[in-house]
């Protein structure tokens, strides 16, 4: 009677923990990609700083966002939540391709030549972004909860910001 007793309490702690580390796991997914996204960034920033290319392409983002938004729906993401993150991933992209053309504008250029933007760096965005979209969806539940991806070592702390606003639903505090 005993170990049916402490199997029913291992089992009724594990099903309580379960959630927690699927929430977890779906928040740390979002926050590998968003990650991986911005840094892919240094190259989309090198290229434009050695082309003389400007970090704003309003027609361009335009049409990246309302595609990307198309993909969202058609995983199941709704449309308002979808535009909001894709927008908050787009400003935080062009924040960080600003603070590192900055950077070598002042007298720190990178070295080397940038990959190509349209055969290298865009694929990589897009299979990024594919990948962005599926995590938020998986995310969707923490999310609804207020509850924050992790911030990567890797990303500045105002530009993690200005990407966790867009995918943090209105009325939730993104720490």
């Amino acid at each position: 009677m005993r170990a049916c007793h402490y199997l029913l309490i291992i089992l009724m702690v594990m099903m309580a923990a379960a959630p927690g580390t699927r929430a977890d796991a779906a928040l740390d997914s979002l926050a590998s990609t968003m990650a991986a996204r911005l840094q892919v960034m240094e190259d989309v920033a090198h290229y434009k700083w050695a082309h003389d290319v400007a970090v704003d392409a309003p027609k361009r983002e335009a049409a990246v966002i309302a595609a990307t938004v198309e993909k969202a729906l058609a995983i199941g993401l709704d449309r308002a939540v979808a535009t909001r993150a894709v927008t908050a991933q787009m400003a935080a992209a062009k924040q960080r391709q600003r603070r590192l053309i900055a950077v070598w504008t002042a007298g720190a250029p990178p070295a080397g030549n940038p990959p190509d933007l349209t055969r290298d760096i865009r694929p990589r965005i897009n299979r990024l972004t594919v990948d962005f979209l599926a995590a938020l969806k998986s995310a969707q539940p923490a999310l609804a909860g207020c509850a924050v991806p992790p911030q990567p070592a890797t990303i500045d702390t105002d530009i993690w910001h200005t990407a966790v606003a867009g995918i943090v639903p209105i009325g939730c505090a993104p720490d």
